[in-house]
């Protein structure tokens, strides 16, 4: 895929261009540029931001929830949790579904035997909390959203620059609309922004799922 722009400077050309703004000063184009990005690392879920790590429980780690942050510095947005050790995906559950697991299990309603694997997790507060907790020497392989590093002076090209140039270009115009009095071709950049997303984030869905709705099921505790 060939992107729209080869270098950073010709992304702020190209803005000026489109915006019609040939003397608005860089730092403020580049501003447009730098909120778009960020607005795709919050809303894009691509293919080609998906990442992988494998987390090793540390005596200091064992029993605790494992923080995301320091143990993986480009974490974005969660996918999958798979504990290794054992080989099964986990369950994704709500702070308040743990929490009621946990609270069972601590009155003697042991029906996760606590030689086994976590078997359910979520995300709060930038921690991976799962139940049972894991033990030292556990492998945690987290499936995940990479941040993506933005393009600057000093970087020409990111995965949002190669493979996803059309979305960029039309956060980057709806950033510098705020700037554009009445411009009729706002709610097109809209369109056509929100449209490329949705059809980004779903061709990873389908890839993984096929064209079978998931339903997610929760069922009561025993």
């Amino acid at each position: 895929m060939t992107p729209l722009y080869a270098t950073y400077a010709d992304w702020l050309a190209g803005l000026k261009n489109w915006l019609g703004t040939d003397e608005q000063p860089d730092p403020d184009t580049a501003l447009f540029l730098y909120l778009a990005q960020q607005r795709l690392n919050r809303e894009l879920q691509s293919v080609y931001m998906e990442a992988e790590a494998n987390i090793t429980v540390t005596a200091p780690m064992a029993g605790l929830p494992i923080p995301l942050s320091t143990s993986i510095p480009d974490f974005n947005k969660i996918r999958l949790v798979t504990p290794n050790t054992y080989g099964f995906p986990l369950y994704s559950s709500s702070i308040s579904e743990i929490t009621a697991v946990q609270a069972a299990y601590a009155m003697g309603n042991s029906f996760i035997p606590s030689s086994v694997a976590p078997g359910f997790y979520c995300i709060d507060r930038m921690e991976l909390i799962t139940f049972p907790n894991p033990s030292e020497g556990q492998i945690i392989n987290v499936k995940y959203y990479a941040e993506v590093p933005f393009i600057s002076t000093t970087v020409d090209t990111n995965i949002f620059t190669d493979r996803h140039s059309d979305i960029l270009l039309f956060a980057s115009l709806l950033e510098g609309s705020a700037f554009i009095v009445e411009d009729e071709r706002v709610p097109l950049w809209n369109e056509k922004y929100v449209n490329g997303v949705e059809s980004s984030n779903n061709t990873g869905k389908h890839q993984k799922l096929g064209s079978t709705p998931l339903v997610r099921q929760i069922r009561g505790l025993p």
